[in-house]
């Protein structure tokens, strides 16, 4: 198995070659190398030695014995180095520890597609499929949009503010409060109703957040009186002040 790189440890290369010269140390680093891709072995035949090492014959023979001093015999033609072989095995446990891990995810991965797959058909099985579950289906998604519709008229009613006025929660606490029991038109009223008897706070921070009236079910301070027959102004609508409570708070108009 040829494998691209191998480990070096500095400091125990360093101190096992600190008295070799630079080309034995060149040789030696030649012969570590070429055990590594053939599973801790060299062979021992000084042809083949000299050419893994770049040497001639006369350089090898030269540097044999110091270069052969790291490698212990395994056998007539052959030589290993333990240090190399104790890495090479360290890095086939770590590659098998690799492998694993990847089956593992891979098998987790099918296993949840499996059953994203089989949530799906429940699902579908769940869908209505008589004519009285479509049609009841069909009036939960029109009270929906009634109720969106609601809420959209309310927040055009509502006075404006200088300030946050976060949407998301008041359509909340909106459609939490039609659950509840409270018409969707009292409560627009009430925020029309709201906008014209604060209106000299519009668009300032003192409108409180939308959030906020609703909590409060302030609609219902602006719930509609039982008035003495007297006519209401062009454009009012139930929920709405009548002109004598208008008249009452800011006087009869000019």
């Amino acid at each position: 198995m040829k494998r691209p790189w191998m480990p070096l440890y500095i400091g125990d290369f360093l101190a096992d070659t600190m008295h070799l010269g630079a080309t034995e140390r060149g040789i030696y680093i030649s012969l570590i190398m070429h055990a590594w891709q053939h599973e801790g072995t060299i062979p021992l035949n000084d042809r083949k030695l000299a050419k893994i090492s770049g040497c001639d014959a006369r350089l090898w023979h030269l540097y044999r014995e110091t270069a052969l001093q790291f490698f212990d015999t395994v056998d007539a033609s052959t030589a290993q180095h333990l240090r190399v072989v104790k890495e090479l095995h360290r890095s086939a446990e770590i590659s098998s520890k690799r492998k694993a891990a990847a089956e593992q995810m891979l098998s987790k991965r099918a296993a949840n597609a499996e059953q994203l797959h089989t949530h799906a058909r429940a699902s579908s099985h769940s869908q209505p499929h008589t004519q009285a579950e479509k049609d009841s289906c069909a009036v939960a998604g029109a009270t929906r949009t009634t109720h969106d519709q609601a809420f959209d008229d309310f927040w055009k009613a509502y006075p404006k503010r200088d300030g946050a006025n976060p949407k998301a929660p008041a359509r909340k606490l909106f459609l939490a409060a039609i659950k509840l029991g409270t018409a969707p038109d009292a409560i627009v009223a009430g925020a029309a109703a709201c906008a014209i008897s604060d209106r000299e706070k519009v668009g300032t921070p003192y409108i409180p957040q939308a959030v906020k009236w609703l909590r409060d079910r302030r609609w219902e301070d602006y719930a509609p009186k039982v008035s003495n027959g007297a006519d209401h102004p062009p454009g009012w609508r139930p929920g709405m002040p009548t002109a004598e409570e208008l008249a009452a708070k800011y006087g009869a108009p000019k």
